[in-house]
């Protein structure tokens, strides 16, 4: 019989909510109190580009990092981080009690680092500079969110990134459930990031004329499009047995 991998930990930011808590209370509300979608605030939108997108809302970046930690970090390994964060403190993992080697990180990105990118471009061909910031290749890589979850938590095992698309956070959490099932692991901080709202990115989904203009409803018959958000989703996956036993962990 297969052990069953369960999920000990959780943790996310997005438009719905900044942590669990917050993201549970708006998509289980009856009565919601906010909207998800909305105008974007992230660039400055024009006759081209007048779409809707769910952004993270409230988000000041200075509040969770360091003017140096953001020199190296893209906005979506920065929701990559916060929602490793809130997942692990969920899990009460201690990396003390856990051999390093043992763990894995596996975070999706379809994308990367577009902030950093879109960035960079504009210095060599709008600003006139001939030379981008040092850091931009690890910022802008779809594996820097979760490179950086491994080097802030010393984590030594299997860490990568799955790049798939739409699917790269499921893509991400199967592979760490084939790890676990072969005993290759014992814990496993899986998920995805994605930040992608910028001209560039909302001009390129242009040329496939699939934006919607007014909301998100993939199911009707008058749907009008996609709606471009970002975030990132954390959960913390271990065999029954190691959270049962070993770490005396409820199961969500």
């Amino acid at each position: 019989m297969t052990e069953q991998i369960v999920v000990t930990g959780m943790g996310c930011i997005s438009a719905a909510g900044n942590s669990i808590p917050e993201f549970g209370k708006t998509i289980f509300s009856t009565q919601p109190t906010n909207n998800t979608m909305g105008e974007i605030s992230l660039f400055k939108t024009d006759d081209h580009t007048n779409y809707i997108a769910a952004e993270v809302k409230d988000y000041i970046s200075e509040q969770h990092f360091s003017k140096n930690e953001l020199k190296l970090l893209d906005r979506f390994a920065q929701f990559a981080l916060i929602s490793a964060q809130e997942a692990i403190t969920d899990a009460a993992l201690d990396f003390t009690t856990v051999n390093p080697q043992r763990i894995s990180v596996v975070h999706g990105s379809s994308i990367g680092g577009q902030q950093t990118i879109e960035t960079a471009y504009a210095q060599l061909f709008e600003q006139g500079k001939t030379r981008t910031h040092p850091f931009t290749v690890p910022k802008l890589l779809p594996s820097a969110g979760a490179s950086q979850i491994s080097m802030k938590f010393g984590i030594k095992g299997p860490t990568f990134s799955t790049s798939s698309a739409c699917s790269s956070s499921g893509h991400a959490i199967a592979m760490a459930a084939l790890m676990l099932r072969s005993n290759l692991i014992d814990v496993a901080i899986v998920g995805g990031a994605e930040a992608c709202i910028t001209k560039g990115n909302f001009m390129a989904w242009d040329g496939l004329r699939v934006l919607s203009t007014d909301t998100c409803r993939p199911f009707s018959l008058d749907r009008s499009g996609l709606v471009i958000g970002e975030g990132a989703g954390t959960l913390i996956l271990e065999r029954e047995i190691h959270a049962r036993e070993k770490r005396g962990k409820n199961i969500r």
